[in-house]
């Protein structure tokens, strides 16, 4: 499940990348700043809190929720 997430994480970020140069939107946003730490925190996270604090996999499972939400918001407005 671990090389699962990692493979697609990565892929997701080469994914994110392409449509970035697609759009050609600016590195130096701020939205993509704050979607990279958010796709960070939720692919370095969720192994780490599976496999050391498993009690807490349902916080973290709503906090990762919340995180998608912010991070969609962020793609959409562009602030």
């Amino acid at each position: 499940a671990n090389m699962l997430l990692g493979l697609s994480s990565l892929m997701i970020l080469i994914a994110g990348f392409g449509l970035l140069h697609l759009t050609g939107a600016s590195m130096h946003a701020h939205w993509i700043a704050g979607k990279m730490a958010i796709w960070a925190v939720i692919g370095i996270g969720a192994p780490i809190i599976a496999k050391r604090k498993p009690e807490l996999k349902v916080p973290f499972y709503a906090v990762a929720m919340g995180l998608l939400v912010v991070a969609a918001v962020l793609a959409v407005l562009k602030p």
